[in-house]
């Protein structure tokens, strides 16, 4: 609510009004069955009364000062220009398409000569046609949580690091944030480290089943993937990033040193264009198409290690009967988790029992999306998993990282750049 009336200050609004239909529809969405819809909603409310001179703010009674501006909640006066709306030959059509709130809302932007601020385009147009002055909302998108950020430190705290040394530091970061430590004059390699508590732990090279991180970025999913500490790990980049490959190796590592009783993996069944319908064989012959990416990284990370028992303690999961279940002692890799809504990942993670590690990788890019789920407020797809890692960044039991360069071939680099 904050950034919505500054944002209408920068447009040179001196006050804001918020139509008491709006609040009372947002106190009936709190109940509503869309869990998304619930949670914006109660979100909304309470940042309406975390502020001061809430409860006079929400009955009418008085305005509160609010980021430069004057917010404050009106009610529709009743007139004979809303008696000639709700009788107008064309309302039941209208009344269909936008709801009783919109037309009263929009009836109040007349009476009170305001502008309509909506990001609704149906609402603008509505406005519109009734000769009311309307303005698009769009604030512009928050950049997602990358889970790393670059720092210069002064040479003192880059040698400490660099000798392996765990730092104390006043910055501000998230649990498990990591950082690329540099001098100001980038003069020396950069060290890596992951923060915690006010603190900076140096990160220390290593290789899992086979496999050695090449960049830093990988380095820093290797060490979320392999520290016990973390219990859900967001993995977050384009195809070529070593996403799911990187992953597996995790598991199977872990699983050969009985951290984990079983690495398993699953993804949502979402087809590539035109779902071809039921397709003919047994189930093994039926879910082929689904594993085949997980076998092709399995194939090479059987080349890597051969003989690893690890190899047999590996099962696919399938998702349509996950609910109700509880998993024990697994490294479970969710693939291609962009294609999940807010609602499905929180079943997906919430099956975790004693244990387990939840892996959540992905590509939020919008070609790579479905779109069922719409967008995050980063603006783009990938709605649920951008949504749920940023809900986690705070948390002691989570981190996030994004991955960055493309590793599989100079040909996928390349159309990486050129056909995103």
């Amino acid at each position: 609510m904050q950034r919505l009336v500054a944002w209408a200050e920068k447009q040179g609004f001196g006050e804001v009004v918020l139509p008491k239909g709006v609040v009372s529809e947002l106190t009936s969405q709190q109940r509503d069955a869309d869990s998304h819809r619930r949670r914006a909603a109660t979100r909304a409310l309470r940042e309406l009364l975390r502020l001061p001179g809430a409860p006079g703010l929400l009955f009418g009674r008085s305005g509160v000062e609010v980021a430069g501006a004057r917010l404050r909640v009106a009610e529709l006066e009743p007139d004979g220009q809303v008696t000639q709306l709700l009788q107008h030959p064309a309302f039941p059509l209208h009344r269909e398409r936008f709801g009783l709130t919109d037309l009263l809302v929009v009836e109040q932007a007349r009476q009170l000569g305001a502008t309509l601020v909506s990001a609704d385009k149906g609402m603008q147009i509505l406005a519109g046609e009734h000769g009311i002055s309307v303005l698009a909302y769009d604030e512009p998108a928050e950049p997602p949580y990358a889970g790393w950020r670059q720092l210069r430190t002064d040479r003192q705290t880059y040698r400490k690091l660099a000798q392996g040394e765990v730092v104390a530091t006043e910055l501000r970061l998230q649990p498990h944030e990591y950082v690329i430590a540099q001098l100001p004059d980038l003069s020396d390699e950069p060290v890596l480290a992951r923060h915690l508590a006010g603190r900076l732990y140096p990160l220390k090279a290593q290789a899992v089943f086979g496999l050695t991180p090449r960049d830093a970025q990988q380095h820093f999913f290797l060490d979320a993937l392999t520290n016990p500490q973390i219990k859900l790990v967001f993995g977050i980049g384009g195809a070529g990033t070593g996403k799911t490959l990187l992953a597996m190796a995790a598991g199977l590592e872990q699983v050969e040193r009985s951290r984990y009783e079983y690495l398993e993996l699953a993804r949502p069944n979402v087809p590539f264009g035109n779902d071809l319908g039921a397709v003919p064989g047994t189930l093994a012959q039926k879910t082929e198409p689904w594993t085949q990416n997980f076998e092709d990284n399995r194939a090479v990370l059987r080349k890597a290690k051969p003989k690893s028992p690890a190899h047999d303690r590996l099962r696919y999961l399938t998702l349509n009967n996950i609910r109700g279940r509880t998993l024990q002692g697994r490294f479970l890799v969710l693939d291609e988790a962009q294609h999940l809504s807010l609602a499905q990942l929180h079943t997906v993670v919430t099956r975790a029992g004693h244990g387990t590690k939840v892996v959540l990788i992905g590509d939020p890019d919008p070609s790579q999306h479905d779109g069922r789920f719409g967008a995050s407020k980063h603006g783009n797809g990938g709605g649920g998993l951008l949504t749920a890692a940023d809900r986690f960044k705070d948390s002691d039991l989570a981190a996030v990282v994004t991955l960055q360069e493309v590793e599989r071939s100079s040909l996928a680099r390349e159309a990486e750049k050129r056909l995103r």
